[in-house]
C-alpha cells in the first residue's frame, strides 16, 4: 500500500499529510476547502433583492399620498378632508413598507 503525498506548508515549510486542511505547526491553509454548497453563478450577495433605493421609496410614497387624497376627495368631496387623509395614509404607507423590508431581510 502506498502512502498519501506529504503537503509543504508555503508559509513555515512544516510538512504535513495531504489530507489536511491546515498546517499543524503554524496554522496556514494548506490547500482550500471544497465547497459543500453548489455555486449558482451568481457573486451577488442573498440580501441584494431586500434593498429599496431612496428613489423608490419616495415614489411608493407619492403614488400613496395621491392615492390618499384622490380616495378621500372621492369620497368626502373636500378638499381639507382629502388633506386629512394623506397626513394620516402616508405614516400607514411607511410602516408597510418598514414591515415589507423587514419580512424581506
Amino acid at each position: 500500500m502506498s502512502e498519501p503525498a506529504n503537503s509543504v506548508c508555503s508559509r513555515c515549510g512544516a510538512s504535513a499529510a495531504a489530507d489536511r486542511l491546515f498546517c499543524p505547526k503554524c496554522g496556514a491553509i494548506l490547500h482550500p476547502a471544497a465547497s459543500l454548497v453548489a455555486s449558482t453563478g451568481h457573486d451577488e450577495p442573498a440580501t441584494h433583492h431586500a434593498k429599496l433605493s431612496g428613489k423608490a421609496v419616495i415614489a411608493i410614497f407619492l403614488f400613496c399620498g395621491l392615492a390618499d387624497f384622490v380616495l378621500a376627495y372621492l369620497h368626502e368631496h373636500s378638499v381639507s378632508l382629502a388633506l386629512f387623509g394623506v397626513i394620516l395614509g402616508l405614516p400607514g404607507t411607511g410602516l408597510l413598507i418598514w414591515f415589507f423590508w423587514l419580512s424581506r431581510k
